[in-house]
């Protein structure tokens, strides 16, 4: 039995949150597998020539395939970058989200290759897209913004980002006739037993500090989960701070990785976003929020609060079994997950004090 290690864990300051994956060193030629006849022709198209040089660096530092920065050098023109995004799905590379019957994927193919006039400002440009073997994978050939936007930073930023949420997803809805099919439609019940078996098989095999607490409390997670009178709309899925790059100003924000585009409750998005920060910023936000959306703010942060445990709870199920099928343990996982179910269970008791 592995034991999840808490050395060094402790709280992300919320002015200061980085990404986990950091640039790799710059290589001569295309990613692996990625040199292919229709990439390079997309190339050509985009730099004016079909005589350039190709170098590549990983943007996704902890995973084996994700998304590289390609630096073109075109034979008497100036060099360029792209972005290449290379998403497989399969048992070997997700096992988490077979265990949990969830299919990431096709969303993201829909919206970067059919969105509309409405998304179309919040979204990178995609110069190629392709489908991989018999759709389990999918290849993107972007424009990189590392030049002209930057990662969130800070508070004003989680402020600024729940204050546009409820535009972006009106231009989510904008696009259904198109993306309804593809969006995820995840049958939360099923989906919430599911989440019990996975968290107590972890709990069996890897025994991670605070799940058995969690575990002890399953009867008020699933009240909690299961709370009556939730409101669907389509939403991103997965907007935590990595997956948003900030313009200008809000009509400059662009939203990356739509794997988990899905139809949920809308503050879903908002728990995403706000899973690392602290309390009182998380309170600002809810109200920048609400004030966005027309909506009171006590009934949004009582949504909130439920769709952050329901986020915290399946974050904790899905890094652990990530972890359980890892090679070897990796830090950051293993941290989060305890980081997840200590979060889980504060919120927990910030729902009791609401029904008290």
């Amino acid at each position: 039995m592995r034991r999840l290690a808490t050395h060094g864990l402790r709280r992300v300051p919320q002015n200061l949150i980085p990404r986990r994956s950091t640039p790799s060193v710059l290589r001569p030629g295309w990613p692996d597998d990625c040199h292919t006849a229709a990439l390079t022709a997309a190339v050509s198209e985009v730099v004016g020539t079909s005589r350039f040089t190709i170098a590549h660096s990983a943007l996704s530092g902890w995973k084996s395939m994700g998304a590289y920065r390609l630096h073109v050098s075109p034979t008497s023109r100036p060099p360029t970058t792209l972005v290449l995004k290379v998403a497989v799905y399969s048992s070997a590379v997700t096992p988490a989200a077979e265990a949990l019957d969830l299919r990431p994927g096709p969303p993201e193919f829909a919206v970067l290759a059919h969105g509309g006039a409405a998304l179309q400002p919040h979204l990178p440009h995609v110069f190629h897209h392709e489908t991989l073997g018999s759709q389990s994978g999918y290849r993107y050939l972007m424009e990189d913004l590392g030049s002209t936007h930057r990662p969130m930073f800070g508070a004003t930023d989680f402020v600024a980002i729940a204050r546009f949420l409820p535009r972006l997803h009106g231009a989510i809805d904008a696009e259904a006739g198109e993306l309804d099919r593809f969006l995820l439609d995840v049958d939360q019940e099923a989906l919430l037993v599911r989440v019990e078996d996975a968290l107590r098989r972890v709990a069996d095999e890897s025994a991670p500090p605070l799940l058995p607490q969690l575990l002890k409390r399953w009867p008020d997670v699933a009240v909690a989960w299961s709370r009556p009178n939730r409101t669907r709309r389509r939403i991103h899925g997965d907007l935590n701070q990595a997956n948003i790059l900030v313009g200008q100003d809000e009509l400059g924000i662009k939203v990356l990785d739509w794997e988990w585009a899905m139809f949920a409750e809308p503050v879903d998005d908002l728990a995403a976003l706000l899973k690392l920060t602290d309390w009182p910023l998380q309170r600002r936000a809810v109200r920048a929020y609400a004030d966005a959306a027309g909506r009171p703010v006590a009934e949004v942060r009582t949504s909130y609060v439920h769709a952050r445990l329901r986020r915290l709870v399946l974050d904790t199920a899905f890094l652990g079994l990530q972890s359980l099928d890892a090679s070897e343990p990796v830090s950051w996982l293993e941290q989060s997950i305890v980081g997840s179910t200590r979060d889980a269970l504060r919120t927990l008791r910030l729902i009791d004090s609401q029904r008290a």
